[in-house]
């Protein structure tokens, strides 16, 4: 079943061990004309000078866009040798002719320069020229505007050699701070841009379109709501807790051996044990049962595995209290001698829970001892808690049903990770075919040359048959049923 897969991995190795051609992108120059004009849009002119060396198939610009800003591209041309502009056609799908770009996502331009039957590229210079137009670009907080706008981008394959910036503000616009006419830098590496920070100030009429990175007064005051209710739901926490006692100092002055013996150990042990953590339970019951054994009420004996018999020695009318709960639940009927077995068989349709039957006479008799306060506690705090838990799960559960629904239309987690790691094989065949400098045609992802280009400088061939191997050897994995998150986790440590 993987024969075929292992064949391809073989010939992926094959492909990628032929020595490739060095390639190249850089920018000879980077040019930006660019005029913000009195309603806040800017109008930029970008002339890019670049010079590819290999077998690139054109270029790529990346627009970096803010949430609540717009690019109208208006378009882009090729200038040649004699300084005659060439302006390219827009395709709605990848460009497979000369001089035609495309835009896609709203925010990447691509354009072919080279045909796939062409040469390669030998250190040859092109020069495009880039007309759009940004609108949003200016931002205001509070009554402060500010252009604050990277001119180059960084997210590129090469270093621009040279770079040159000319920016006019329309005279509604007054800088706050210095602006140069020209600005330059360079050389910038991959990665490094040209940002600009310029204070203004509007004298224009009206309003400009700007991003208003203030918060609105509705989102100010819903915070500053949420931020009073918690303060003042801390203070009266502290204060509840404080009229409850909480925070008094507690001294263990005098406290010894001799006030153990006389304010503790004169009281029965089931009665201590439920003071302490106001509850009683199973504990409280076998402390019961093992003080009426030493006191002579009760005989226990151990009559099998797994179950005790117990003998009443005394009159239960004598007893009182949870002590006369407790026996008449055990030894039900009248009769003096009970076990485990014997309780199991009377109680098997109904239940029998000893703690319950104790509890309202044990808890008379703790209070007895300790007192409750005269502290009257407000059940409104939890009520509100309880109504703002209720709203948390309704909202939660929402959550839940549209990740469920989610999940239903996207398949099983081992369905969704196989489609995946498919589509990846793929990605990292056509990588190893470009590594390898094979025929182009032979591309399953035509319309990921660019990406794939660009990661060429972080595989070499062994790293891309290691990939490939690896992609291979968790598709076996997931049809022996293997975890889709183990798979997912090794595969992330092997690529």
């Amino acid at each position: 079943m993987r024969l075929p897969r292992r064949l391809a991995a073989l010939a992926l190795g094959l492909w990628i061990a032929a020595a490739a051609e060095a390639k190249d992108l850089s920018w000879r120059a980077f040019d930006v004309k660019a005029r913000l004009d009195a309603q806040g849009a800017l109008h930029v002119v970008e002339t890019q000078t670049m010079v590819f060396t290999g077998d690139w198939n054109g270029g790529e610009r990346l627009f970096n866009i803010r949430p609540r800003q717009k690019l109208d591209f208006v378009g882009i041309e090729r200038i040649d040798s004699s300084a005659v502009a060439h302006p390219l056609q827009q395709t709605s799908i990848v460009p497979n002719n000369m001089d035609e770009f495309v835009m896609s996502d709203s925010k990447r331009l691509r354009w072919r320069s080279r045909l796939p039957s062409d040469p390669p590229f030998a250190n040859t210079r092109l020069t495009y020229v880039l007309r759009y137009k940004l609108s949003g670009i200016v931002l205001k907080d509070a009554e402060q505007y500010r252009l604050d706008h990277d001119f180059a981008f960084a997210d590129r394959d090469g270093e621009i050699t040279r770079f040159s910036l000319e920016l006019a503000l329309d005279p509604a616009w007054q800088p706050l701070s210095d602006v140069r006419p020209r600005y330059t830098a360079g050389p910038l590496a991959p990665g490094r841009s040209f940002v600009l920070t310029i204070p203004l100030r509007y004298t224009g009429a009206g309003s400009p379109r700007i991003l208003d990175t203030s918060r609105p007064r509705e989102v100010v005051l819903a915070v500053g709501a949420m931020a009073a209710a918690f303060v003042v739901g801390i203070l009266a926490f502290f204060v509840r807790e404080r009229a409850l006692g909480r925070f008094v100092p507690v001294s263990t002055a005098g406290v010894d051996a001799t006030w153990i013996e006389q304010q503790i150990l004169t009281h029965p042990p089931e009665v201590i044990g439920a003071a302490w953590d106001e509850s009683v339970d199973s504990d409280e019951v076998v402390a019961l049962i093992a003080r009426m054994t030493a006191e002579g009420k009760l005989e226990s004996e151990a009559s099998a595995k797994d179950s005790m018999t117990l003998r009443l020695k005394v009159n239960r009318d004598t007893l009182e209290g949870h002590e006369r709960a407790l026996v008449d639940g055990l030894f039900f009927g009248g009769r003096t001698e009970t076990s485990t077995k014997a309780v199991q068989q009377h109680y098997k349709n109904k239940g029998f829970d000893p703690g319950h039957a104790i509890m309202k006479d044990l808890m008379k008799r703790v209070h007895e001892v300790v007192p409750p306060g005269e502290m009257k506690v407000s059940g409104l705090p939890t009520l509100a808690l309880g109504l703002a838990g209720a709203v948390l799960i309704l909202f939660q559960a929402d959550l839940l049903s549209r990740a469920l629904a989610g999940a239903a239309r996207g398949g099983s987690d081992r369905a969704e990770l196989a489609r995946r790691l498919y589509a990846l094989s793929s990605i990292i065949r056509d990588l190893g075919i470009l590594l390898s400098r094979a025929d182009e045609r032979c591309l399953a992802n035509t319309d990921m040359r660019p990406r794939l280009e660009r990661l060429q400088r972080s595989f070499d061939r062994d790293r891309a048959l290691r990939a490939f191997s690896a992609i291979d050897r968790a598709l076996a994995a997931l049809d022996r049923n293997a975890s889709p998150k183990i798979v997912a986790d090794w595969l992330a440590f092997q690529i």
